[in-house]
């Protein structure tokens, strides 16, 4: 089985910078959220779909193991993006303090 892995820099790099031309720390939380909510959503839509071997045993002896193996590496994507975003939202404020402090 596939394991989904992202490439975040590690040094915060990929975080956004509060400042008075850009978008305000609200509306940059509230797009994180809109976008933890709409992953959530999906995953929950897929894990109600997951496969039932009752679908698969006419197709042959390892047609549910197949599917099964997709449908985990699908919900592993969400999970990955998921955790992704809500790390970057927790992240946000401490982040922003620090670059407009100096010290990112």
């Amino acid at each position: 089985m596939t394991t989904a892995t992202t490439s975040r820099p590690a040094d915060g790099s990929h975080m956004p910078l509060v400042h008075l031309n850009g978008s305000g720390r609200q509306r940059l939380l509230d797009q994180l959220e809109a976008t933890y909510r709409a992953l959530s959503t999906a995953y929950d839509l897929l894990c109600d779909g997951a496969p039932h071997g009752r679908d698969y045993y006419p197709l042959g002896d390892d047609a549910y193991t197949r599917a099964r193996a997709e449908f985990d590496r699908r919900r592993t994507v969400l999970q990955t993006l998921r955790d992704d975003v809500i790390e970057d939202w927790n992240d946000l404020q401490p982040y922003v303090t620090d670059r407009l402090n100096g010290r990112a």
